[in-house]
């Protein structure tokens, strides 16, 4: 799953991700010696997980491609599902929490899509903030502002839709009218 990040891959880590990352880490990463060498590409099919709850916190990841869902086990609430605590996109991070704290992980990882990520353990956190003190800072936030995302209080089974996909099973002319339905009854309840 997990490779080395060399020259040649270039054709998943282009120019544009390049930037992404040094935007993310605030440093430049090309042609500093060594700092490649401790970031690795890793991919996760689709439905995979990415890590899970309780997993050792020793790395983080940066999303590149793809998308992910982050789920907290709830094992204390008899009858309780899995909560859905929020999902990732590329340009944001997970992971952050255990590798600065080194604790296990608080919550699992999930690919909802087939996804690219940049992994970076502590050796690598280590020497780029080393090169750049600012980083942990701005990773602090990031947690900071998770945890008070997470702590928001929103009625149960609750989640903000954003992609609604209806894929007919069948040639039907109601297909079309549910369709018009259900988008009129949409944009009522956005108002």
């Amino acid at each position: 799953m997990t490779e080395p990040w060399h020259e040649n891959d270039a054709g998943r880590l282009d120019g544009r991700t390049v930037a992404m990352l040094e935007a993310y880490f605030g440093m430049r990463l090309a042609g500093e010696p060594g700092l490649r060498d401790l970031l690795d590409v890793v991919e996760v099919a689709g439905g995979d997980w990415l890590f899970r709850q309780d997993d050792p916190g020793a790395s983080m990841y940066l999303l590149v491609r793809g998308r992910l869902r982050v789920w907290r086990d709830m094992p204390d609430e008899p009858g309780e599902e899995d909560m859905l605590l929020g999902e990732v996109i590329p340009g944001e991070s997970v992971g952050e929490a255990g590798l600065l704290t080194g604790q296990p992980r608080s919550a699992g990882v999930r690919a909802i899509r087939d996804s690219l990520l940049v992994q970076v353990d502590r050796a690598g956190l280590e020497l780029m903030a080393s090169r750049n003190p600012a980083l942990v800072l701005r990773l602090a936030a990031s947690v900071a502002d998770r945890l008070r995302q997470n702590m928001q209080v929103r009625p149960a089974g609750t989640r903000v839709l954003k992609t609604i996909a209806l894929l007919p099973l069948a040639d039907s002319p109601r297909i079309r009218e549910f369709c018009e339905t259900l988008v009129a009854g949409l944009k009522r309840q956005s108002r």
